[in-house]
């Protein structure tokens, strides 16, 4: 990379460039840019998310939460009605708590109900829904669960690559199972072996159990459907 960088005149800026070691067992080795030794770092912000050492995210959830919390306050001090609070909320706070979820999903369940905790505090702002319970507050604004959306929005990231509409390979991914006899989905997809929970946590492994859950009428149809295929128990 360096000599790269030489040949084309676009040299790195040592000062700026550091080194995220991965995995407990890494034997941590030096790097150089140019004769000046590379800083090492826990955790390291790339394309707007933090990524840390051990892969828990949980940098990066804390950082979402609170700047998601800091815009709900400031859309508090306005009297709003559900419409707009709906509209408000979509547009300037939940992007912040989505935004590359397919990487930084939440591993652990505090994280997951730290992330909803914003959802609820947003539906409470309408007076007239406070006394309702949070799936019932959802219900009438017609919002999904966060928890349901991140499943969503795996489950269309998995449809994109099978059917190639991203630029991706799918045998990078998943492990078909070709020549066995399913029901349901044509294309289900086999559950690879995970010794660590890390692993477990990964889109690749995750999704198995929900995408191997739906019809392959639904496959096929994909977005239209999602919604009606889950129930309302499990969308909240």
């Amino acid at each position: 990379m360096v000599n790269w960088s030489s040949k084309w005149q676009m040299k790195f800026n040592a000062d700026k460039c550091k080194v995220l070691h991965l995995d407990h067992s890494n034997k941590k080795a030096g790097y150089k840019v140019s004769s000046v030794e590379l800083q090492s770092t826990p955790v390291e912000k790339d394309l707007g998310l933090f990524v840390d050492d051990a892969l828990k995210f949980q940098d990066h959830v804390s950082f979402a939460i609170n700047k998601a919390s800091r815009l709900l306050g400031i859309i508090r001090t306005y009297c709003i009605d559900e419409d707009t609070l709906t509209r408000l909320f979509t547009t300037l706070v939940r992007l912040h708590l989505e935004y590359g979820n397919i990487i930084w999903h939440p591993r652990y369940r505090i994280d997951k109900i730290q992330i909803e905790k914003i959802h609820r505090r947003a539906t409470r702002f309408i007076p007239n829904l406070q006394h309702l319970s949070y799936e019932e507050r959802l219900q009438s604004l017609k919002l999904p669960s966060l928890d349901f959306r991140r499943r969503r929005g795996d489950m269309i990231q998995v449809f994109k690559i099978m059917n190639g509409l991203d630029r991706l390979v799918p045998e990078i991914f998943f492990l078909r199972t070709e020549g066995r006899c399913t029901r349901g989905n044509k294309d289900k997809l086999l559950m690879g072996h995970s010794r660590l929970e890390i692993r477990k946590n990964v889109f690749s492994q995750r999704i198995v159990q929900d995408w191997n859950s739906l019809s392959d009428r639904l496959s096929l149809i994909f977005r239209s459907l999602i919604f009606r295929y889950w129930s309302a128990q499990e969308m909240h």
